[in-house]
């Protein structure tokens, strides 16, 4: 058994197979100017029930307001509002903490439900954005970035693969083997999950889900137009199944 291999560094903005970590959304807050709100971590802690736990927004609005089940936990002013972080660096032994005015922050005590976050410039809310609890996995959903690829047996399809509840919430800590099956105008390209420490294969038809995601990457057949069908299965699962197109 191999333990600590590291495919890759798990730094960055995005994973391996280019799925938006939560840095992504900090950077989206400071460079871009629609208004958004990000919200973390996922609200999954059976195991932590009254402990608490650091809420963090990242917004490019001027203030965020969260709410936990329902009841304010208060507004708090981005820049203003700093949080701080803990820092060791290399040349200046005497500095420690990072006062961080590009993200807001609340410490909740842990209670099963929904957390819900929403962004104001001035009174005016802009943006928002709600995490759940989930329950215990039900569903798989595929989520192609687009429903056409080119037949010119290089055109790419990305597949994203959802481990959810059967409300429909992403179950965050989901691991479950998925297997895939591609018939039509397409093959199996690869897949992986963003997980840096795996040692499964990336050229298979299957893969295990990571924090509850997975990718499924397609490419065309040479010349060769019409419907591709994916199905994706796991055990105890409800199956999904979805259809594209090569033209």
């Amino acid at each position: 058994m191999v333990i600590g291999l590291l495919e890759a560094s798990s730094f960055g903005a995005v994973d391996l197979v280019g799925l938006p970590k939560d840095r992504f959304y900090l950077y989206q807050s400071e460079w871009t100017k629609k208004p958004m709100v990000h919200l973390l971590p996922h609200w999954n802690w059976e195991h932590k029930m009254g402990e608490e736990i650091p809420v963090v927004a990242y917004t490019n609005a001027e203030s965020v307001e969260l709410f936990v089940n329902g009841k304010s936990m208060g507004k708090k002013v981005k820049g203003v509002d700093t949080v701080t972080l803990p820092v060791k660096l290399k040349h200046d032994k005497s500095v420690t903490h990072f006062e961080s005015k590009y993200r807001v922050m609340w410490n909740v005590k842990y209670q099963p439900g929904a957390i819900k976050v929403i962004a104001y410039n001035g009174d005016e809310a802009v943006a928002e954005k709600e995490i759940k609890t989930a329950g215990l996995p039900y569903q798989i959903e595929l989520v192609p970035d687009r429903h056409e690829i080119n037949a010119d047996g290089e055109d790419l399809s990305y597949v994203t693969v959802l481990i959810k509840d059967k409300d429909g919430n992403l179950c965050p800590n989901a691991d479950n083997k998925v297997i895939f099956t591609v018939e039509g105008a397409a093959v199996i390209e690869g897949v992986g999950n963003g997980d840096s420490a795996t040692v499964e294969p990336f050229k298979a038809d299957y893969r295990r889900a990571f924090y509850g995601k997975a990718m499924l990457i397609l490419k065309s057949k040479e010349a060769e137009q019409g419907v591709i069908k994916i199905r994706a299965y796991s055990d105890r699962l409800v199956a999904a199944e979805i259809n594209l197109k090569s033209i």
